[in-house]
Formats: structure tokens, C-alpha cells, sequence
């Protein structure tokens, strides 16, 4: 099953949640060495990554994560969703392209 996400800009949640948005390869700043280490581990998620103790149970639940069948299977099933979802979005855009000329 398939949801739209519609987003309400107005809407204040006041949960104290922040966006932040890393560049792995990115040269502007000074992060703290804390943030660097999560960056260089998202980019490769091995153990010869893990630096901290935050890190290294995050290691330990991508790794239960990965080795789930049920996890990989449902991975699959919402990757080849999405893939036919962007060849219809594309024949689609095709198609208005066609009738507009």
C-alpha cells in the first residue's frame, strides 16, 4: 500500500525535532568529530567505521537489520514498487509530451 505524504508548511509540531542535511563529501564547516564519524559511516556503514559507542550500536542494529530475510525481502518488494511506479511516471510524462506538440 502506497501513502502520499502532503506537507503543511503552516502546521508548527513543536517537538524539538531539527532537519539537517549531510553532505558526506562536503568542504564547508567545521563539524564536530562526533557528526564526521556519522558521516563517514553512513557513507560506509563497516565496522572499521565504528568509532563510538553511539556508533557502534547503530553498527549492531544496521548489521540485525541487514541480516533479516524478512527485512530484505520487504526491501525488494518496495524497490521494485517504486521502480515500476517511475516507468509509469515516465510513459505518462511521454504521453503529455506527445499531445502537447
Amino acid at each position: 500500500m502506497l501513502y502520499d505524504c502532503v506537507e503543511e508548511p503552516d502546521l508548527l509540531y513543536e517537538d524539538g525535532a531539527r532537519t539537517i542535511f549531510l553532505y558526506t563529501n562536503g568542504t564547508e564547516g567545521i563539524p564536530p568529530e562526533a557528526l564526521r564519524q556519522l558521516a563517514r559511516y553512513m557513507e560506509h556503514s563497516t565496522a572499521e567505521n565504528v568509532k563510538s559507542e553511539e556508533l557502534a550500536r547503530l553498527h549492531e542494529m544496521v548489521m540485525n537489520i541487514k541480516s533479516d530475510r524478512e527485512v530484505g525481502l520487504a526491501y525488494m518488494k518496495a524497490y521494485e514498487a517504486e521502480k515500476r511506479i517511475r516507468k509509469k511516471e515516465q510513459r505518462e510524462r511521454r504521453k503529455e509530451k506527445q499531445k502537447e506538440r
